[in-house]
């Protein structure tokens, strides 16, 4: 029962671990190692977090709905489109410079409608299209939950999810030719994920921690033989922010998605003595929503740096730099260099999350100080 009561930590260390890994596959473009092929596809990291929501559901939200759903659109929608439209003004220079960059015009409709459909319209903040579905699914599945009075109802809505979610599957192997499809198909794949969080906990958690590593482990090498034989050996992907490029069955999919976060979630659990009580695991986890919104620009202004150098280094591609987004400086040729660029990436956008909380502590008390002499008045 130890491992239970360390479950902050342990989710603490899995959004780094999420976070981390999607930051390497940003990064990584186009690397086929075998570490890759078992756990960093792109099939399932952003559903880390998803996973992680669920998990830590309460169903005393279901008492206040409304409050719930206000206290949600303030976490999640409303810095996301402070970010979006950040990162559309920045976009209007950046694309003076830069011209085949894929930053759309910054107008009304691509700050607002399509920032819900969409969220990859300005380059820098395509990280975030996933606050949008989160969003969406905590509201789905408070509401759902606050429907539903009978006994087992976690169980229902998981098996309900997992069918839209396959179905959501189907639905991105035609061509993504209306912008509404994109959100849905988005929202579709989602959904099991979310409620697997909470049925983990509700009803799976406490039998986990009796099962043996050896087991888990034998498991785990069971379910990546049956997916390779079923796969005939290639990859298994899905790109969750284009919602296409599936390789392989829907179940599949999901069979691989949930093992690969089981494992990180396990080699998490062995690791959360460890950091318990780590302001500096806890303060990472807490922002790693920042992170994502924020990384790509954090990379792109030391990728400017380099360029301002580029006369002093070796293999520096001005060329590269100014057509291809996801170019990388990589000195030498040498791939270790990406861990520069992540740390980087956290450490940005952790910067810029600090600021944030200073200037928001700084508006709420301006605020405050108005309402007061406007109150003695």
């Amino acid at each position: 029962m130890s491992e239970i009561k360390n479950r902050n930590t342990t989710f603490s260390l899995l959004y780094i671990v999420g976070i981390v890994l999607v930051l390497y596959r940003h990064f990584c473009q186009g690397q086929n190692l075998i570490f890759e092929y078992l756990f960093i596809t792109s099939t399932y990291l952003v559903y880390i977090f998803f996973f992680s929501s669920g998990y830590f559901y309460k169903t005393d939200s279901e008492s206040h709905p409304f409050k719930y759903i206000w206290r949600k659109f303030l976490k999640l929608i409303v810095p996301y489109f402070i970010g979006t439209i950040a990162y559309g003004i920045i976009g209007i220079f950046v694309k003076d410079y830069l011209p085949d960059y894929p930053i759309a015009p910054f107008t009304f409709k691509t700050v607002t409608y399509i920032s819900l459909v969409n969220g990859l319209q300005f380059f820098f903040n395509l990280g975030a299209w996933i606050l949008v579905s989160l969003f969406l699914n905590e509201v789905i599945y408070m509401l759902l939950s606050k429907i539903l009075k009978f006994k087992h109802k976690e169980l229902v809505i998981f098996g309900v999810f997992l069918a839209i979610g396959i179905g959501g599957l189907y639905l991105s192997l035609d061509p993504i030719n209306f912008e509404w499809k994109l959100f849905i198909v988005r929202l579709m794949v989602s959904l099991p994920f979310y409620s697997l969080g909470n049925i983990y906990r509700v009803y799976l958690e406490k039998i986990d921690i009796k099962i043996s590593a050896l087991i888990k482990l034998i498991t785990y090498i069971a379910i990546f033989a049956v997916v390779s034989i079923c796969n005939n050996g290639l990859p298994v992907d899905y790109v969750p922010s284009t919602g296409n490029g599936l390789t392989t069955n829907p179940m599949i999919y999901y069979l691989l998605s949930f093992a690969s976060i089981h494992f990180w979630l396990i080699i998490c659990t062995k690791l959360s003595k460890s950091f318990e009580n780590n302001k500096t695991v806890d303060y990472i986890a807490s922002h790693t929503f920042s992170i994502m919104m924020n990384h790509l620009f954090a990379v792109f202004l030391l990728k400017l740096f380099f360029y301002s150098i580029s006369d002093h280094l070796n293999n520096f591609s001005v060329e590269a730099f100014k057509g291809d987004c996801w170019y990388l400086y990589m000195p030498y040729g040498n791939r270790g260099f990406v861990i520069l660029y992540i740390i980087w990436a956290i450490a940005f956008s952790l910067l810029l999350s600090y600021l944030y909380s200073l200037l928001k502590k700084g508006v709420i008390k301006s605020f405050k100080s108005i309402q007061h002499v406007l109150c003695k008045k």
